[in-house]
């Protein structure tokens, strides 16, 4: 199996949820009985966050994974993301995979519009994120992952 991320990942309507996903490519007949979980780690502008899939799992025929992360430390911007496959039958990783990545949110919300209309009468710049340099990306990737905790996965927020 092959996991990739979406270039642009978008935080939930009006939410500080982030919808983490992407898709995944099974090498079948291989991969027949494969059954993932997928962990990942965003890292922006000095901040990282992380989490997992938890009890959600993936297998042939699912073409998309997907976390959802509650998150304040990150902003519409660059960042870099790393994420890792782990085989559920024998907790090993299967795959791991990594990319430069956008957030985004969806729509302009009236919240965001209010703030960008302060922001520019002050003469103040939104708060951009900023990915980490790509010189920093194979130490980043090196890292030991976080804990698996499941206490870090995070339900959408409405």
């Amino acid at each position: 199996m092959i996991g990739k991320f979406d270039p642009v990942l978008y935080f939930r309507h009006g939410s500080n949820t982030l919808d983490v996903c992407g898709p995944i490519f099974w090498d079948l007949p291989r991969d027949q009985n494969l059954e993932i979980r997928v962990e990942v780690e965003l890292f922006q502008s000095g901040q990282s966050v992380n989490g997992n899939t938890g009890g959600t799992h993936f297998r042939p025929p699912d073409d998309e994974w997907m976390i959802y992360i509650n998150t304040n430390n990150l902003v519409p911007g660059s960042a870099f993301g790393r994420a890792r496959a782990i085989n559920v039958q024998t907790g090993n990783e299967a795959r791991k995979w990594e990319s430069p990545v956008t957030i985004d949110r969806h729509l302009l919300t009236v919240l965001a519009a209010r703030q960008l209309l302060t922001d520019s009468a002050n003469n103040e710049l939104p708060d951009i994120g900023a990915a980490p340099p790509q010189e920093e990306w194979d130490e980043l990737s090196a890292r030991e992952w976080p804990s698996a905790d499941p206490d870090l996965v995070a339900e959408p927020q409405g």
